[in-house]
């Protein structure tokens, strides 16, 4: 009876013992998933927010703070003056710099700002070369003499004012600098300015449609 006893006791409490280890184990397995899987969310989320982040830096779709806005306003105010005042004083080196210089006329005015009349305004130069004036409201003016009239560059407004450059000019040369991918109809910027001044030490727009012209009539004879 013992012995029977015994014997039904001994596999009930290695029938325990087994359950209570069946148990640790499978405690162990579903803690190891557990962290497996609390791995791979955290992995997926900081992915997430890197692909996010990326995101917003290539499309701007992240609005900016109040602040930050500000502080971009600010900057792209800087930058603007600062390329302003180069460009400002590029003109001023280009205009101190050229020899040549004519007294102003009032009827080359048209009476909006520009000055239309001084476009074929004979001032006794050759092709290619610069001259310097003022108009009567002591904006500077640069003429650059071409084959076709005059490329007149000169600030649109009196000093103390924004500084903006413009330009009249022969309907040809319009034409072609239009043709080779240069629009001269608005404001002037420095890039374009450079250009027609031979600032960059290349021949001005004058001497340089001399050239094209005068390859077209070898080509014509």
């Amino acid at each position: 009876m013992i012995n029977r006893n015994n014997s039904l006791v001994a596999p009930l409490n290695s029938g325990i013992g087994h359950t209570s280890r069946h148990r640790s184990r499978n405690d162990r397995l579903a803690d190891l998933a557990q962290q497996k899987l609390t791995t791979r969310l955290n992995k997926g989320e900081r992915l997430d927010k890197e692909l996010a982040e990326k995101r917003r830096l290539q499309v701007g779709s992240e609005p900016m703070t109040p602040t930050e806005a500000k502080l971009k306003k600010l900057l792209d105010e800087d930058n603007q003056k600062s390329s302003q005042s180069e460009y400002e004083k590029l003109f001023t080196e280009v205009f101190d710099n050229i020899p040549a210089e004519f007294d102003y006329q009032p009827e080359w005015a048209n009476g909006t700002g520009y000055l239309d009349g001084l476009v074929h305004a004979k001032l006794g130069l050759p092709v290619g070369d610069m001259a310097t004036t003022v108009d009567d409201k002591d904006r500077r003016v640069i003429v650059v003499v071409t084959p076709v009239g005059n490329l007149v560059i000169f600030e649109r407004y009196s000093p103390g004012n924004t500084f903006v450059v413009v330009s009249n000019r022969p309907r040809k040369l319009e034409q072609y600098l239009s043709d080779i991918g240069h629009d001269i109809s608005g404001r002037m910027n420095k890039t374009l300015f450079t250009m027609m001044v031979g600032a960059d030490g290349k021949p001005n727009v004058g001497k340089h449609f001399e050239r094209v012209l005068s390859s077209i009539a070898k080509e014509a004879e």
